[in-house]
């Protein structure tokens, strides 16, 4: 029997190598900058090329050398970050040890919370370390929340007593008998309801736009009538 032919190695594909030193030398200047995002980055493009192709030996040399240069910027990134969510910690409870400022504390909790999302791209945060964090802000911010759920009570009610005010207004002005009332009692009940309008405060934008047109048009429609 005729022997059996070996089957071919499997083809392995050629390593952009122009490529490939772009993104060390992106690496590179990443590390020596301290970027650990972008540097993070270049890595995983070259680790991916290195999984399919092997490139030649001066660029191995120097991915080798960066990448055990990218371990210890991780490394020291982890033990920064660390060291930066202790004091914004300290920072989070510290709000609670001081008179409630509601225009302060809507200020400060946003931003302390942006700071501790952006060193997630440094090293995460232990469960300890998270779970202080969100308690002593989530305690500081309730203030503003009571704050923001009284001002939509106060619209809320400020929208009912302006829709009643121009229901009553308006049924007034749709039952007037022009020839039996007379012009002048008309524009004095057509004043005291401009000086009623406007101790009723301010509903929520939309609502308060719609509202405060809806009474403009009253005041139109009544003027155009006693001219």
């Amino acid at each position: 029997p005729k022997p059996e032919k070996a089957s071919p190695k499997p083809h392995r594909p050629s390593l952009d190598v122009v490529l490939f030193r772009q993104r060390l030398d992106e690496l590179e200047n990443a590390i020596d900058e301290g970027d650990l995002q972008t540097a993070n980055t270049a890595g995983k493009v070259l680790d991916q090329m290195m999984a399919d192709a092997r490139p030649p030996r001066s660029l191995l040399d120097r991915y080798r050398e960066n990448h055990s240069q990218l371990g210890r910027l991780r490394d020291w990134a982890r033990w920064s970050g660390n060291r930066v969510r202790d004091e914004l910690i300290d920072a989070a409870e510290s709000l609670l040890t001081v008179e409630p400022d509601v225009a302060r504390l809507a200020e400060e909790v946003p931003k302390l919370r942006a700071e501790w999302r952006r060193l997630d791209s440094q090293a995460m945060p232990t469960a300890a370390q998270r779970k202080r964090f969100d308690a002593a802000l989530t305690q500081a911010y309730q203030p503003v929340l009571a704050r923001r759920a009284d001002l939509r009570a106060r619209a809320e009610s400020a929208r009912q007593a302006k829709s009643a005010f121009l229901d009553e207004a308006e049924n007034w002005f749709n039952g007037l008998d022009w020839e039996q009332t007379p012009t002048n009692s008309v524009q004095a009940y057509r004043n005291a309801l401009r000086g009623k309008w406007r101790p009723l405060g301010h509903a929520q934008g939309k609502d308060d736009r719609k509202l405060n047109a809806r009474f403009d048009e009253l005041m139109k429609a009544i003027e155009t009538r006693v001219e």
